[in-house]
């Protein structure tokens, strides 16, 4: 049973915490030039990523002790909450997205097909497909749903704790983006490419609060659905540039979603808040 924590209290001081921590370490490891890419500023960046999971640990602990920190990790982050259209969902839901995104792009612009590059994954290395398909996922996926959402939720309701926390998500990145060492560099500051970015992230905070319900607060499921992504950005060749249609299809899906469910995003009130 998660604990219940009151929005000024527990979620303000994870926020707090999230921002401060993680912005703190990105703008330590960029410094200066000679040190941005060293291996402590690499530890640095890593240690950005992880700073959601340990704000949300330790605010779990700090408002309901050892054994309710100890069930909430083991619940979320147990397989056997998953069903098989869970399984099947978080792996394939948001490749296939991008892959279609891209395809009607190309079809658009006249441009190659979208293709699949694997070999990509020995140019990205172990460590650094380590840490964006799974480590950053499932930090950030502990902080901004396991946390952040479900106490938002119950305040709020589903779909406006899923903006606000998708928004709040968006906002946390932008030092990855403006800073000179950030692994999104190179998007214009209050481009267009940034607006779609940040709708993006946004768009798919509603997918991943969906899942997160439908799957009993599974965090797994949602650090599953946010890797896939990752890897499939790392891996898909798009013909053309597919920003817009990526946030344009995201868009239709969520609108779907939310007409379907009535903008409960799955939630139901036999789970417990």
């Amino acid at each position: 049973m998660a604990p219940r924590l009151g929005v000024s209290r527990g979620v303000a001081g994870f926020l707090l915490a999230v921002f401060v921590g993680s912005w703190a370490a990105w703008l330590l490891a960029d410094a200066g030039a000679g040190f941005a890419h060293s291996h402590g500023a690499k530890v640095l960046r890593l240690a950005g990523y992880v700073v959601p999971a340990v704000a949300a640990v330790w605010c779990t602990w700090k408002e309901a002790g050892g054994p309710a920190l100890r069930e909430w990790i083991a619940s979320g982050l147990s397989a056997r909450r998953l069903t098989l259209r869970g399984w099947a969902v978080a792996l394939l839901l948001m490749p296939g997205l991008l892959w279609a995104a891209a395809a009607i792009a190309a079809r658009l612009d006249g441009s190659a097909w979208p293709r699949w590059e694997f070999s990509q994954v020995w140019q990205l290395g172990p460590v650094t497909a380590l840490i964006a398909w799974i480590i950053s996922p499932l930090c950030e996926e502990l902080g901004w749903r396991g946390y952040a959402f479900r106490h938002l939720q119950t305040h709020l309701g589903p779909l406006r704790a899923a903006l606000l926390a998708g928004a709040l998500h968006a906002i946390w990145h932008l030092p990855l983006v403006l800073l000179p060492g950030g692994p999104l560099h190179g998007i214009a500051p209050w481009s267009a490419q940034l607006w779609l970015l940040m709708t993006g992230i946004v768009l798919f905070g509603v997918l991943a609060a969906a899942l997160f319900n439908a799957q009993r607060y599974s965090v797994l499921a949602v650090t599953v659905l946010h890797g896939s992504m990752n890897a499939a950005g790392s891996l898909l060749a798009p013909g053309s540039d597919a920003a817009l249609c990526r946030v344009l299809l995201l868009a239709a899906v969520v609108l779907a979603l939310v007409a379907a469910t009535r903008a409960r995003l799955f939630a139901t009130r036999q789970l417990d808040p």
